[in-house]
């Protein structure tokens, strides 16, 4: 009998039947908006502490310079990648827009469009809470909060006019639609939702599209009548209109990009300069920062091509270098392991501080912080794994996992470090959170134990 009763506290139902995620009193809201306020407060804090210090560099003063130029009313501006003229589609619109909102109305302050970095990380951890809270239940999801909340990672990533909390939150935001659509189905609804927010995480990179199929895989097995049922038209509705709806919010900018650059790119023409950024000669010699990425005109094959033409596009750019950079996969193929391996130990700093100290000024990261949160990572990557040992764990959907795993390969078969984890974070807070709740269980059990004995 206590075990049903625990079980109903922990499950509670809404008045059709689904899991509640929302708290059920007064005081679950007021702790859940004391998590929000301690979330928003510490990355408006660290702004604040750093606001002096801080100059965008590398993509983040591209981001700047798109979003100054959208707000002064002159479009995208021009190409970004040397030696290339003429229109851009380096980058990807949606940063760049969101960023120009806050100079279109504020004027021109990076420290303004950090803090509207500080509400994406805010929402991001509330995001987090709901998925958790889905996935599993109200008391996971409040722990999962508090640590998204201070964990240094998550501030680090979020405050530095760069492109990855703006992606954390709409590729969560999409994921958390598709599993509401799972838990309470409300037609179509969900699954429109969800199809607009992949659209938006492809617009802000293209690593977005790793939400695709798992989106798709959870929405259309939200029938829970049986197998059977998924082949109907009330089901394939479901992924259908993810499929459908993503494809009509990517053509707006795919349209723009075949008039103004004539190439197809629903997103940006960065692929090929990306690549060969990481392989080519110059980044498989370095003796100390192996298959680091680096500006393709470092290295001199790539050089010579990219000024064998004048004034070049950004798509004669692109395709050149993707060119070139698939020609030294050719000619070099256990590169590639090379450059998967040491991606790896970059992206998780397994190298300790060594890459992400010297990519952390280019970025810009404070490098103390910088070393706070690759040291409070390791914590959370062991929690993460541990959590997998849990019953509730091993329920989910191996759907939701795919996305990360997805996302970690396509990082890595390019480049490796700290800022990049940030598209994979918020499901290692998902499964740390599981595991420091059911510490916390024992724990109480435990001690609950030790009282009834004594």
């Amino acid at each position: 009998m206590s075990g049903q009763l625990t079980a109903e506290v922990d499950s509670p139902t809404e008045p059709g039947g689904a899991k509640a995620i929302a708290p059920g009193t007064r005081n679950g809201w007021l702790l859940v908006g004391a998590i929000v306020a301690v979330a928003l407060i510490v990355r408006v804090a660290y702004v604040i502490a750093t606001r002096h210090s801080y100059r965008p560099m590398t993509d983040a003063a591209d981001f700047d310079l798109i979003a100054t130029s959208l707000a002064h009313g002159h479009g995208f501006g021009s190409a970004l990648v040397p030696p290339a003229v003429g229109p851009t589609s380096y980058r990807g619109p949606l940063y760049p827009l969101a960023l120009s909102v806050v100079y279109a109305v504020f004027g021109h302050s990076w420290t303004l469009g950090r803090m509207e970095e500080a509400v994406f990380g805010t929402v991001l951890v509330l995001l987090i809470g709901i998925v958790s809270a889905e996935l599993f239940d109200r008391r996971v999801a409040t722990v999962t909060m508090a640590i998204a909340a201070v964990y240094p990672t998550l501030i680090l990533f979020g405050t530095s006019l760069q492109l990855e909390p703006l992606l954390a939150m709409v590729s969560t935001a999409a994921l958390a639609a598709a599993l509401e659509h799972r838990r309470a189905p409300r037609g179509l609804l969900w699954p429109i939702t969800s199809g607009v927010l992949i659209a938006l995480s492809i617009e802000t990179r293209e690593w977005g599209v790793a939400l695709i199929l798992p989106v798709a895989w959870l929405v259309w097995t939200a029938q829970k009548d049986g197998k059977d049922k998924r082949w109907t038209m009330t089901a394939l509705a479901a992924p259908i209109a993810v499929l459908g709806v993503t494809v009509v919010c990517l053509l707006p900018w795919t349209i723009r990009n075949e008039v103004r650059l004539h190439t197809f790119a629903p997103s940006s023409t960065s692929a090929g300069f990306t690549l060969a950024g990481t392989y080519n000669a110059t980044s498989a010699a370095d003796p100390h920062y192996p298959t680091l990425w680096r500006p393709p005109y470092y290295d001199p094959t790539d050089a010579k091509i990219l000024l064998s033409k004048p004034n070049p596009s950004e798509v004669w750019v692109d395709s050149q270098m993707e060119k070139a950079a698939f020609d030294y996969i050719k000619a070099h193929p256990t590169y590639v392991f090379r450059v998967l391996y040491w991606n790896t130990v970059g992206l998780f700093d397994l190298d300790g501080t060594h890459i992400a100290f010297k990519d952390a000024p280019y970025i810009p990261y404070s490098l103390r912080f910088t070393r706070l949160a690759i040291y409070s990572s390791y914590v959370m990557e062991l929690l993460a794994i541990a959590s997998f040992a849990l019953a509730r764990t091993r329920k989910v959907s191996k759907a939701i996992w795919v996305i990360p795993i997805t996302t970690f390969f396509m990082i890595i078969a390019l480049t490796g470090n700290i800022r990049y984890r940030a598209a994979i974070e918020p499901y290692t807070v998902l499964l740390a959170g599981g595991t420091v709740a059911a510490v916390i269980d024992r724990v109480k059990d435990r001690t609950k134990l030790g009282a009834a004995i004594s």
